[in-house]
């Protein structure tokens, strides 16, 4: 699946710390993308293995605020 928010080199800051922070949220983003509408899931619409992904994510998320 391609990226749901694809980085962009012009979204840097210069603020490193930002930047980094910025950048994993776009991968967070993208993985929670992944799991709501890939392909490679692993079983139904509402499977516990995709509310566990997703719960890991969202904490993953609060974490980094």
């Amino acid at each position: 699946m391609e990226d749901f928010l694809k980085w962009r080199e012009s979204w840097l800051t210069g603020i490193e710390t930002l930047d980094v922070q910025h950048a994993e949220l776009a991968a967070c983003l993208n993985n929670i993308a992944r799991i709501c509408f890939g392909k490679e899931d692993q079983g139904s619409k509402n499977s516990p293995w995709k509310t566990d992904q997703l719960e890991k994510l969202t904490a993953q998320l609060y974490d980094k605020s």
